[in-house]
């Protein structure tokens, strides 16, 4: 009787384990998702440019430390905002405007390094943890009291 016992649960173990590793894995622990969103922060109105949206109220509340008074994610059909993942030691590149560009390097154990590139020289580049719902912001020049901000998003797996 305690081998039929052995049976069934070695056999029921066996069978839960072909169900859950047949699962398909969105994110494995060595990916990482992001999102890259191009803002731009004034303290004028909203122009009428139909390529500019409102940020939704969680971006404006992680970004209203900053000297600006309005923010919008340009939203260029030529360059969308982008959500991606790279795997460990990947590097990706991506436009995010005719003039913006950055290069995403996942360096493991939620920690990226970005190099932002304004009109194809680089402006900028940090390396740091991010984990999902926080934000990374790296910001360009601030001419005409305005400003542009890349602001990469760690997404849950």
């Amino acid at each position: 009787m305690s081998t039929l016992i052995n049976l069934r649960w070695g056999l029921g173990f066996l069978f839960g384990l072909m169900l859950w590793a047949g699962q398909p894995a969105e994110v494995r622990a060595d990916e990482m998702r992001l999102k890259a969103q191009l803002i731009w922060g004034t303290n004028q109105d909203k122009p009428n440019q139909p390529h500019l949206k409102d940020i939704s109220p969680q971006m404006r509340e992680k970004l209203k430390m900053l000297k600006w008074r309005n923010f919008f994610e340009v939203n260029d059909p030529d360059y969308p905002a982008k959500a991606f993942k790279l795997a460990q030691s990947e590097t990706q590149k991506l436009k995010l405007s005719a003039r913006c560009e950055i290069e995403v390097t996942y360096l493991g154990d939620s920690k990226i390094r970005v190099e932002l590139f304004g009109e194809g020289r680089s402006l900028h580049k940090i390396s740091q943890p991010l984990s999902p719902g926080n934000l990374l912001v790296l910001a360009g020049e601030d001419k005409n009291d305005t400003a542009w901000f890349v602001v990469l998003t760690a997404l849950k797996p």
